[in-house]
């Protein structure tokens, strides 16, 4: 659902502040250890990202019951962790990724 161009224009123009705030913080000789995204999320996956969901309301057990049915975890990173990292990139910053585990939240990172 969130894989469409609509959506990644949208993350585009609200991370690009974040994207300078980062290079100046770097430019004037701080550390970023990493950016923390969260696996198993469509949109802050680093490792892992979650598909299938095809939209629209829950409007029963029924549909609810079909959406989950369609949805699986795969490798790969969520659509708002692919704009932040390319963004980035372009800018020729290199902060790693570090990912909290969704279904071991208590995990460290990596």
């Amino acid at each position: 659902q969130y894989d469409q161009a609509n959506n990644m224009d949208h993350s585009e123009p609200n991370l690009i502040p974040t994207v300078m705030q980062l290079e100046a913080i770097i430019r004037g000789g701080c550390e970023v250890v990493g950016v923390l995204g969260m696996d198993g999320s469509p949109n802050c996956g680093v490792h892992r990202t979650c598909v299938g969901f095809t939209g629209g309301e829950l409007t029963g057990e029924e549909e609810f019951h079909k959406q989950r049915s369609r949805l699986k975890m795969v490798a790969g990173k969520g659509v708002f962790v692919e704009v932040l990292e390319s963004l980035l990139r372009g800018r020729s910053l290199h902060i790693p990724f570090l990912a909290v585990d969704e279904e071991h939240p208590g995990d460290d990172p990596s």
